[in-house]
Protein backbone atom coordinates (compact mmCIF):
# COMPACT_ATOMS: atom_id res chain seq x y z
CA UNK A 1 0.00 0.00 0.00
CA UNK A 2 3.06 2.72 0.74
CA UNK A 3 4.10 1.85 -2.69
CA UNK A 4 0.82 2.96 -3.98
CA UNK A 5 0.53 6.01 -2.10
CA UNK A 6 4.04 7.08 -3.16
CA UNK A 7 3.28 6.18 -6.72
CA UNK A 8 -0.13 8.36 -6.70
CA UNK A 9 2.09 11.05 -4.61
CA UNK A 10 4.46 11.35 -7.37
CA UNK A 11 1.69 11.87 -10.08
CA UNK A 12 0.31 14.85 -8.26
CA UNK A 13 3.52 16.23 -7.67
CA UNK A 14 4.43 18.89 -10.31
CA UNK A 15 6.88 17.51 -13.08
CA UNK A 16 10.52 18.69 -12.84
CA UNK A 17 12.48 18.99 -16.06
CA UNK A 18 15.24 15.39 -15.99
CA UNK A 19 18.16 16.96 -18.23
CA UNK A 20 19.89 16.61 -21.70
CA UNK A 21 21.11 13.71 -22.95
CA UNK A 22 17.99 11.63 -24.57
CA UNK A 23 16.53 11.24 -21.69
CA UNK A 24 12.34 12.27 -21.12
CA UNK A 25 12.36 16.06 -21.01
CA UNK A 26 9.98 16.11 -17.65
CA UNK A 27 9.15 13.42 -15.06
CA UNK A 28 7.16 13.72 -11.67
CA UNK A 29 9.79 13.55 -8.62
CA UNK A 30 8.68 12.32 -5.23
CA UNK A 31 9.76 15.18 -3.06
CA UNK A 32 11.27 13.05 -0.53
CA UNK A 33 14.02 12.42 -2.84
CA UNK A 34 14.26 15.38 -5.14
CA UNK A 35 16.30 17.30 -3.00
CA UNK A 36 19.24 14.54 -2.58
CA UNK A 37 18.62 13.74 -6.65
CA UNK A 38 19.49 17.49 -7.28
CA UNK A 39 22.71 17.46 -6.28
CA UNK A 40 23.72 14.53 -8.72
CA UNK A 41 25.26 14.79 -12.02
CA UNK A 42 23.04 15.13 -14.44
CA UNK A 43 22.62 11.86 -15.94
CA UNK A 44 22.75 9.86 -12.85
CA UNK A 45 19.57 12.49 -12.16
CA UNK A 46 17.98 11.75 -14.85
CA UNK A 47 18.53 8.03 -14.54
CA UNK A 48 16.51 8.86 -10.77
CA UNK A 49 13.48 10.70 -11.85
CA UNK A 50 12.96 8.10 -15.09
CA UNK A 51 13.30 5.32 -11.92
CA UNK A 52 11.10 7.02 -9.84
CA UNK A 53 8.88 7.65 -12.59
CA UNK A 54 8.31 3.95 -13.70
CA UNK A 55 8.73 2.39 -9.60
CA UNK A 56 7.54 4.85 -7.40
CA UNK A 57 9.45 6.27 -4.24
CA UNK A 58 12.80 4.15 -3.94
CA UNK A 59 12.70 2.20 -0.20
CA UNK A 60 16.31 3.78 0.40
CA UNK A 61 17.77 7.01 -0.41
CA UNK A 62 21.44 8.63 0.21
CA UNK A 63 23.74 10.94 -0.97
CA UNK A 64 25.28 7.93 -3.40
CA UNK A 65 22.70 5.72 -4.30
CA UNK A 66 18.49 5.11 -4.53
CA UNK A 67 17.80 1.77 -3.93
CA UNK A 68 14.12 0.20 -5.06
CA UNK A 69 13.66 -3.56 -3.60
CA UNK A 70 11.52 -5.75 -5.40
CA UNK A 71 10.50 -3.49 -8.14
CA UNK A 72 9.23 -4.67 -11.33
CA UNK A 73 11.12 -8.08 -12.39
CA UNK A 74 13.51 -7.16 -10.33
CA UNK A 75 15.01 -8.01 -6.88
CA UNK A 76 16.73 -4.70 -6.75
CA UNK A 77 17.49 -1.36 -8.56
CA UNK A 78 20.47 0.75 -7.39
CA UNK A 79 20.63 4.22 -9.05
CA UNK A 80 24.09 5.43 -8.32
CA UNK A 81 25.25 8.45 -7.62
CA UNK A 82 28.32 8.32 -8.93
CA UNK A 83 28.58 6.41 -12.26
CA UNK A 84 31.52 4.80 -13.80
CA UNK A 85 32.53 5.83 -17.41
CA UNK A 86 32.81 2.48 -19.56
CA UNK A 87 34.86 3.92 -22.74
CA UNK A 88 34.72 0.31 -24.37
CA UNK A 89 30.98 0.91 -25.01
CA UNK A 90 31.01 4.63 -25.75
CA UNK A 91 31.06 7.30 -23.15
CA UNK A 92 27.75 6.17 -21.28
CA UNK A 93 27.92 6.50 -17.83
CA UNK A 94 27.11 3.15 -15.75
CA UNK A 95 24.70 4.36 -12.86
CA UNK A 96 21.40 1.86 -13.07
CA UNK A 97 22.48 -1.57 -11.20
CA UNK A 98 19.43 -3.35 -11.50
CA UNK A 99 19.58 -7.34 -9.93
CA UNK A 100 17.87 -10.53 -9.84
CA UNK A 101 17.51 -13.30 -7.58
CA UNK A 102 19.76 -15.77 -10.11
CA UNK A 103 22.35 -18.67 -9.46
CA UNK A 104 24.80 -18.39 -10.92
CA UNK A 105 26.83 -21.65 -11.30
CA UNK A 106 30.68 -21.32 -9.87
CA UNK A 107 32.33 -22.91 -13.89
CA UNK A 108 30.34 -19.73 -15.38
CA UNK A 109 31.69 -16.95 -13.35
CA UNK A 110 34.88 -16.93 -15.26
CA UNK A 111 32.50 -16.38 -18.89
CA UNK A 112 30.51 -13.95 -17.24
CA UNK A 113 33.23 -11.75 -16.56
CA UNK A 114 34.76 -12.10 -20.24
CA UNK A 115 31.28 -11.43 -21.45
CA UNK A 116 30.42 -7.51 -20.05
CA UNK A 117 32.73 -6.03 -17.16
CA UNK A 118 29.16 -4.70 -15.83
CA UNK A 119 28.25 -8.10 -14.79
CA UNK A 120 28.31 -8.77 -11.02
CA UNK A 121 27.77 -12.73 -9.63
CA UNK A 122 26.95 -12.97 -6.15
CA UNK A 123 27.07 -16.79 -5.55
CA UNK A 124 26.42 -16.45 -2.22
CA UNK A 125 23.32 -14.08 -2.13
CA UNK A 126 22.06 -16.04 -5.28
CA UNK A 127 22.08 -12.56 -7.41
CA UNK A 128 23.28 -11.60 -10.50
CA UNK A 129 23.43 -7.86 -11.65
CA UNK A 130 24.31 -5.62 -14.14
CA UNK A 131 25.51 -2.27 -14.01
CA UNK A 132 24.65 0.05 -17.11
CA UNK A 133 23.43 3.20 -18.53
CA UNK A 134 20.05 2.44 -18.95
CA UNK A 135 17.40 -0.42 -17.54
CA UNK A 136 17.12 -1.31 -21.36
CA UNK A 137 20.62 -2.00 -21.49
CA UNK A 138 20.66 -3.83 -18.24
CA UNK A 139 18.26 -6.61 -19.79
CA UNK A 140 20.34 -7.06 -22.94
CA UNK A 141 23.31 -8.33 -20.34
CA UNK A 142 20.94 -10.11 -18.25
CA UNK A 143 19.82 -12.12 -21.13
CA UNK A 144 22.59 -12.55 -22.53
CA UNK A 145 24.11 -13.86 -19.20
CA UNK A 146 21.52 -16.45 -19.12
CA UNK A 147 22.22 -17.60 -22.16
CA UNK A 148 25.90 -18.02 -21.73
CA UNK A 149 24.96 -19.96 -18.08
CA UNK A 150 22.61 -22.35 -20.24
CA UNK A 151 24.60 -22.71 -23.02
CA UNK A 152 22.37 -21.41 -25.50
CA UNK A 153 25.15 -18.94 -26.77
CA UNK A 154 29.06 -18.78 -26.25
CA UNK A 155 30.86 -15.85 -25.05
CA UNK A 156 32.12 -14.24 -28.55
CA UNK A 157 28.31 -15.39 -29.43
CA UNK A 158 27.00 -13.09 -26.76
CA UNK A 159 29.21 -9.99 -27.19
CA UNK A 160 28.61 -9.99 -31.19
CA UNK A 161 25.53 -10.28 -30.44
CA UNK A 162 24.97 -7.18 -27.99
CA UNK A 163 27.01 -5.18 -30.63
CA UNK A 164 24.14 -6.10 -33.42
CA UNK A 165 21.53 -5.51 -30.92
CA UNK A 166 23.02 -1.98 -29.19
CA UNK A 167 23.71 -0.32 -33.57
CA UNK A 168 20.04 -1.30 -34.38
CA UNK A 169 18.93 0.13 -31.31
CA UNK A 170 21.14 3.15 -31.83
CA UNK A 171 19.04 3.19 -35.10
CA UNK A 172 15.82 3.31 -33.99
CA UNK A 173 15.00 -0.90 -33.79
CA UNK A 174 13.17 -2.66 -30.52
CA UNK A 175 14.16 -6.23 -29.56
CA UNK A 176 12.91 -8.01 -27.52
CA UNK A 177 16.13 -8.33 -25.68
CA UNK A 178 16.11 -4.74 -24.25
CA UNK A 179 12.79 -5.08 -23.57
CA UNK A 180 12.57 -7.30 -20.34
CA UNK A 181 13.68 -10.63 -19.19
CA UNK A 182 13.82 -13.57 -20.76
CA UNK A 183 14.29 -16.11 -18.44
CA UNK A 184 13.06 -17.24 -15.17
CA UNK A 185 14.50 -15.83 -11.62
CA UNK A 186 14.10 -17.04 -8.33
CA UNK A 187 14.12 -21.05 -7.50
CA UNK A 188 12.68 -21.81 -11.42
CA UNK A 189 16.46 -20.34 -12.47
CA UNK A 190 18.26 -22.02 -9.36
CA UNK A 191 17.04 -25.17 -10.91
CA UNK A 192 17.38 -24.85 -14.29
CA UNK A 193 21.16 -23.13 -14.10
CA UNK A 194 22.20 -26.26 -12.25
CA UNK A 195 20.75 -28.85 -14.78
CA UNK A 196 24.25 -27.88 -16.88
CA UNK A 197 27.36 -29.51 -14.88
Amino acid sequence: MPRIIAVVAALLLPLAPAGAGGWSDRVAVPRAAEQEVERWPSRSRSAARITMARYGMPDEVNEDAMVWRANGPWKRTTVHRRAWLRYAFGAEPDCVENTVAYEVPTRSLEDLSRLDGRITADPARAELSSRAGSESVNYLILNLADEIVNGKRTVAEAKAFRARILRLADSGKSSPYLAGLLFETGPAAFSRASLFP
